[in-house]
């Protein structure tokens, strides 16, 4: 080893001394360095609970399920303490087998590698969510024709494994038969699912500073929206619950029929046309011709439709619309992400206008999805081939009826006494809405 001196880097030398120490440890130069990459994906970086949640709710989406129930747990019962102790993902899926259970815990640990018919790819989604607030995973699974197996994860027992004896490799203990305790049990049955097969999640040791909303009240309002808003799409097919109560479906375009605050004033959203096309590309390594449809769904919203709701404050709409200004993102109807087009500048005024696209899996690489499913990193390509599929023009056309709507609305309040509708709508949201035109940038 190279001598360190008085004119080293302070970097370098603790580099030097690092490799001193490990010069002679056989998992030295392994590919991962199992404690570091356990605390890492705890700060994998989910946006907030529900995304984390998101992840568990796909796989029970793609195991067939028709019922998925999200609960809150408490040692001391959910009225004492100030969070939950635990949170538990319960399905009436398919189920799994003893080993898949064990194997599904491995980051990396999927039968589907690579697949692009449902929401999952890489077998990362399960173990990164759940110790993204929580250092004790356990699953318990039953398919139809099996018994009730589980085993688990735990980070601080892996990491104290690994510190005592580093050159002995790290694993998921064998699943075993195992009988429900009575919370499970019931919280099972409360499925109501006739084949008796399914999959129990249960989150332990929760950090209670990684939740969104700390509260059990807050956390499930809080699930009950994100949800809804994430799994629009897919509600008809499927019924999620959280802590008993029925997810609705959030549509932030507001033209879904039964869909949360479509309907609650006399003031609707105005559907455009929907368009669809399909988008061909070579598959990189084969070349490989793959091809993938966009569908594409317009609305704009009159000035009044963001007025709070009667007997409200507030504006349940506004808020749902700004967590949504920009083109809303969508991959097999699960919502991503949220983003401005490079083309033109989204002000406030445009929060009145929505876009959503809906893309296949076959287009990850185009739309540059993340590996967490939570965002896209659009390819310039793709942006023109929007704009040229019509999305730039609608927007301005949308913008332009929203924009001549609201001048009519003002003329005929003018023809009157006391201020302009637009004016108390201002007063209202102020200082959170400072109005701006769209300009666009090329």
């Amino acid at each position: 080893m190279k001598k360190t001196n008085e004119f080293t880097h302070p970097e370098l030398a603790k580099q030097r001394e690092l490799v001193e120490k490990i010069k002679d440890r056989d998992d030295a130069y392994n590919v991962i360095i199992a404690d570091a990459f356990l605390r890492g994906m705890k700060d994998l970086g989910y946006k907030s609970t529900a995304r984390a949640v998101d992840e568990l709710i796909d796989n029970s989406i793609q195991a067939g399920a028709s019922n998925i129930h999200v609960r809150f747990f408490s040692e001391s019962g959910l009225a004492k303490s100030e969070h939950p102790e635990e949170l538990i993902i319960l399905d009436d899926g398919h189920g799994m087998d003893p080993n898949m259970i064990r194997y599904c815990l491995n980051w990396g640990g999927t039968h589907r590698p690579g697949d692009r018919s449902g929401f999952g790819r890489y077998g990362y989604g399960l173990k990164s969510a759940a110790v993204s607030f929580g250092d004790r995973i356990e699953i318990y699974s039953k398919p139809e024709d099996g018994v009730w197996c589980s085993t688990y994860l735990d980070i601080d027992e892996l990491c104290h494994n690994f510190q005592k004896d580093r050159t002995k490799s790290l694993s998921i203990p064998a699943a075993k038969p195992t009988k429900l305790n009575p919370v499970l049990e019931k919280m099972f049955k409360e499925l109501g699912n006739e084949k008796n097969s399914g999959i129990i999640v249960v989150i332990k040791k929760i950090d209670r500073e990684r939740l969104t909303k700390k509260k059990h009240d807050t956390l499930r309002t809080f699930l009950l929206e994100e949800i809804g808003i994430t799994y629009r799409h897919h509600l008809k097919n499927v019924k999620i619950k959280v802590e008993g109560t029925e997810v609705i479906p959030v549509d932030p375009l507001f033209i879904m029929p039964g869909a949360a605050h479509t309907k609650t004033t006399g003031v609707s959203a105005i559907a455009r046309p929907e368009h669809e096309f399909v988008v061909s590309r070579k598959e990189r390594g084969t070349g490989n011709l793959i091809k993938g449809k966009i569908k594409i769904r317009y609305a704009w919203m009159p000035l009044t439709f963001m007025n709070p709701e009667p007997g409200s404050k507030s504006s349940p709409r506004l808020a749902i619309r700004k967590k949504n200004h920009g083109i809303i993102f969508c991959r097999a109807g699960r919502q991503l992400d949220v983003a401005p087009p490079p083309w033109m500048s989204f002000g406030n005024d445009l929060r009145h206008v929505a876009v959503e696209v809906d893309f296949h899996p076959n287009l990850d690489e185009e739309f540059g999805v993340s590996t967490s499913k939570q965002g896209v990193s659009v390819q310039e390509s793709m942006w023109d081939k929007l704009r040229e599929e019509g999305v730039e023009a609608e927007i301005t056309q949308m913008f332009k009826t929203w924009k001549e709507d609201k001048t009519s609305r003002e003329v005929k309040e003018d023809s009157g006494s006391g201020k302009k509708q637009s004016e108390l709508i201002m007063e209202q949201a102020s200082p959170l809405l400072d109005s701006n035109i769209p300009v666009p940038l090329s």
